[in-house]
């Protein structure tokens, strides 16, 4: 059985309405990390604010990459069940990006 066509195009941008809430988000943290950082060597006193403006990107940056795991996880387990590692390509030289390439 096929099903029927979309009535309209489908938009990756409608399927991800939070990816640019995301970025303006992300730019606000780095903002303040960049700001809170700055103003530690005039003055040591501001180290709390300086590290919880780094802690505070550090969780955005995380919660997307715990989520794509908890979501990749079980596909990429039963893949290595009847793939074996050595048989797996190595990615493309220009994806690397100074990674030591696997195996060695």
């Amino acid at each position: 059985m096929t099903r029927p066509a979309p009535a309209r195009p489908l938009d990756a941008s409608a399927r991800r309405p939070s990816a640019k809430a995301g970025h303006r988000a992300l730019a606000g943290y780095l903002d303040g990390a960049q700001h809170a950082v700055a103003a530690l060597p005039g003055d040591p006193a501001t180290r709390p604010a300086a590290v919880h403006a780094v802690e505070d990107v550090t969780r955005h940056l995380v919660a997307p990459l715990d989520e794509e795991e908890r979501q990749l996880g079980p596909a990429l387990k039963a893949v290595s069940r009847v793939v074996p590692e050595q048989e797996v390509p190595a990615p493309p030289p220009e994806h690397l990006h100074g990674v030591p390439t696997w195996p060695p």
